[in-house]
């Protein structure tokens, strides 16, 4: 609105608002009229042009007058000006159109002020930046589903569809789900990289149970190891023993393939038999517990099916201890590539290169020495031969080398051990 005492009259002509005599009158300079006294009496121009104006009116039915529409909060409204013998059309700064009361009118012509003018030069640039950024994302992305799926191909994923047809007890898991189990493989998930337990990382699976799990990559797999490795995982998947670590899935879409296992700690039988401290918790008992265990998971091992499960990779590093001394065996042999550990390995393994239930008991027989003893397989303390099985086949080994004695018989009873 104008400001309280703004002349609205310049000669015999009413100048209503929006239009005004004055910068303060009026809505804008767009609707400023110059009011010329050198007239008698002064006659109003519009802006500082050389168009009078004759009259401006808000309602007039006549092609003598302008109408206004009083509606001025868009700021874009019809305005009709009586223009005298002048036609055509009307070159008023600010206004485009014609006089013609059945014309367009004239109105206010549109501009761009700075802010719109900045928002279309940025635009300008951002649009196609956005969209060469999409389509860069887009081939990106299917470069990447591509050679995930190549992968999966390449580490037997058809074979292991084929196996599972008709009993799923391995879940196959995408590299984007073990991305975000381990938070994309943050070093402070970070567990393990040595030859006995890998590559690991701690993660929690994002299927709504958020269960916490071991993360474990595998060496790569040579064409021939396929067949045998998918077949190996898929066997251990199905065991559900408790003293055999849980194998609950799979990923086959990463350079090498990645196995997700059930939590469980990184204290080894090692780990208790040689370090000082905790070896002097191990008691008689504890040690024969631990025996029994081991000798009952293998014994569900190959009684399991029709086929045994052979674990094949069986030493002091592969078993497990979690609270109050109970065995996980894990690190099962997956290839013959894997299978069996210098010092603990069946002898005859190395001429025929087969794994049988016999290699696992040959193997537990060692673990077995090596925990009743406390000496390092690897030692070359061993008179009459440079690892403990040498030293033990040669029969140099009195009953004397044990650290304590105990009754025989008496653990054969009590843990139903066969040392036959």
């Amino acid at each position: 609105m104008p400001l309280v005492g703004c002349p609205t009259i310049c000669g015999n002509v009413s100048i209503p608002f929006p239009f005004g005599i004055s910068s303060n009158c009026s809505l804008d300079d767009s609707f400023l009229i110059t009011c010329d006294h050198n007239y008698n009496p002064p006659k109003p121009f519009l802006n500082s042009g050389t168009i009078e104006v004759l009259s401006v009116a808000s309602d007039c039915n006549d092609d003598s007058c302008s109408q206004v529409n009083t509606t001025i909060s868009e700021l874009m409204f019809p305005i009709y000006l009586a223009a005298g013998s002048t036609r055509g059309k009307f070159p008023a700064f600010g206004f485009e159109g014609d006089e013609k009361k059945d014309g367009v009118g004239y109105h206010r012509k549109s501009h761009t002020n700075g802010s719109t003018l900045l928002f279309y030069i940025v635009s300008g640039f951002m649009v196609p930046a956005v969209g060469s950024s999409w389509i860069f994302w887009r081939r990106k992305q299917k470069k990447v589903v591509k050679l995930r799926q190549s992968l999966f191909i390449k580490n037997g994923g058809k074979i292991l569809e084929h196996k599972q047809c008709t009993q799923k007890t391995l879940s196959v898991f995408t590299a984007e789900d073990l991305k975000l189990a381990t938070n994309n493989y943050d070093v402070a998930n970070f567990r393990h990289r040595e030859r006995h337990f890998g590559i690991t990382y701690e993660g929690r699976i994002p299927d709504g149970t958020n269960r916490k799990v071991i993360v474990e990559m595998c060496n790569e797999l040579d064409d021939d190891d396929i067949t045998v490795f998918i077949s190996k995982i898929v066997d251990i998947s199905r065991i559900s023993h408790r003293n055999v670590v849980k194998l609950l899935g799979c990923c086959l879409e990463t350079q090498v393939p990645v196995l997700v296992y059930e939590f469980f700690t990184f204290e080894t039988l090692y780990d208790h038999i040689h370090d000082d401290v905790l070896a002097r918790a191990l008691s008689w008992d504890i040690r024969l517990k631990i025996a029994a265990e081991i000798a009952g998971a293998l014994a569900y091992l190959h009684s399991f099916s029709t086929v045994p499960i052979i674990h094949g990779n069986l030493n002091s590093f592969s078993v497990l201890l979690h609270h109050d001394y109970n065995v996980k065996l894990r690190d099962f042999a997956l290839t013959l590539s894997n299978a069996g550990m210098m010092g603990y390995s069946d002898p005859e393994y190395s001429f025929s290169a087969r794994l049988t239930t016999k290699s696992d008991v040959y193997s537990f027989g060692v673990v077995l020495t090596e925990l009743l003893t406390g000496k390092n397989v690897m030692s070359s303390d061993w008179p009459g031969g440079d690892n403990l099985a040498n030293y033990e086949r040669s029969g140099d080994c009195p009953g004397k080398c044990y650290k304590q004695e105990f009754d025989l018989n008496n653990y054969q009873s009590k843990y139903k051990l066969s040392f036959s």
